[in-house]
């Protein structure tokens, strides 16, 4: 990028960055009975969900403090898995009404129920594309568990994967360029990633536990998951390339289907940590805190007789007071904090890119100088 060059000449404010994560739980259903597989509205506002209230499985929406619960389907069936579409007018679900698993399509308001799929096999686990014209879903229509994709009419249907192994849970990301799925083809369940044509799928977890139920960011940035790695299944998050894996929850319990709120502030999931399944909401106790660096750049008169430039370049990294949470990793939410004082140093990375910028805006407030100098000295002589 290139600025003017008057801008050299005003002292900037560079903020460091420090950031740390966490994951403070709330739970928000309570009934003995399956509440399970939320999932926040585009708006943040609702959740959708399904829930074994009425003795069997049916959707619910409710709004995110878990409040005003409203059923909206009404059947002796399973309707499971609900998700929105991307601008929150439609709910996509699950349904074995007709005998066997098939992909349904409703209002918001549980009306104008559409059945998409019609066969003998089980379709499930269906999702929208971000733009909202495709739907992804797992099917074992070809003798085991494979990924689709059609039309949101349920018209051509596609085959993405094609092994002996099961590929299921598919999720797009926010660009809708890759997908995230789980496919147990090493042995055990692990996740994968590969472009929405099939192509290119990339294996993203390697462990002899189980990794199930991918869902992005809604950056792209991210990927939360399930994992019985610690012997029960608990939640992670990691980088879209497998890098980073980072433990969110910790307890004896069942904590499984985790999804992103739009705005990457939450987590949504399920947990049996109180003898049945209850839907909770974590918070991301990723924060930004701003770390000041004031630059100061002062310069002399030009001196036509000794030609003298002088430009002093002062680094100032001022402490700040965070919570006194760990700093671990980094993912970009902001949060209110309770502050207490501790201070917080920058890593070695942080001070080396401080460093590279005051040393570049010397040099080039020098050669500027410099150059203003020449010039000043070549009008005098002309004089």
């Amino acid at each position: 990028m290139v600025f003017l060059l008057a801008a050299l000449f005003i002292s900037p404010l560079l903020l460091g960055l420090v950031s740390a994560q966490f994951l403070s739980e709330t739970q928000i259903t309570f009934n003995t009975d399956t509440d399970g597989q939320p999932v926040f509205s585009p708006d943040g506002n609702k959740i959708v969900f399904h829930s074994r209230q009425d003795g069997d499985l049916d959707i619910f929406i409710m709004d995110v403090d878990g409040s005003r619960e409203t059923q909206l389907t009404f059947t002796t069936a399973s309707d499971v898995a609900p998700v929105f579409n991307p601008d929150g007018s439609k709910i996509l679900f699950g349904s074995n009404r007709d005998g066997d698993a098939e992909i349904f399509m409703m209002n918001t308001d549980g009306s104008e129920e559409t059945q998409l799929t019609f066969n003998n096999e089980t379709d499930g686990q269906p999702v929208f594309s971000p733009d909202g014209s495709k739907i992804l879903f797992a099917s074992d229509r070809d003798g085991d568990a494979e990924i689709f994709m059609m039309n949101t009419d349920g018209s051509e249907e596609t085959q993405l994967t094609f092994n002996t192994a099961y590929d299921y849970g598919p999720f797009f990301s926010p660009n809708g360029s890759k997908i995230a799925f789980i496919s147990d083809r090493d042995g055990e369940d692990e996740i994968f990633i590969m472009n929405t044509d099939g192509s290119e799928e990339t294996q993203l977890t390697f462990n002899t536990a189980n990794d199930i139920y991918p869902y992005f960011s809604s950056d792209g940035i991210k990927i939360a998951f399930a994992s019985d790695r610690d012997g029960d299944y608990e939640i992670f998050i990691m980088n879209t390339d497998g890098s980073e894996e980072t433990q969110l929850t910790f307890n004896t319990s069942t904590d499984v289907f985790p999804f992103f709120s739009l705005d990457g502030n939450k987590i949504a999931f399920q947990s049996d940590r109180d003898g049945d399944y209850e839907i909770f909401i974590g918070l991301l106790g990723t924060y930004t805190v701003e770390a000041p660096i004031t630059v100061t750049t002062t310069s002399t008169s030009i001196s036509t007789t000794t030609q003298s430039v002088t430009t002093t370049i002062t680094a100032t990294s001022t402490s700040v007071s965070t919570s006194t949470q760990s700093i671990t990793n980094t993912f970009t939410t902001t949060l209110p904090i309770e502050t207490s004082t501790t201070t917080v140093t920058e890593t070695d990375e942080q001070l080396s890119t401080i460093t590279n910028a005051t040393i570049i805006i010397g040099v080039v407030s020098i050669i500027a100088l410099v150059l203003l100098s020449i010039v000043a000295t070549s009008v005098l002589k002309k004089r």
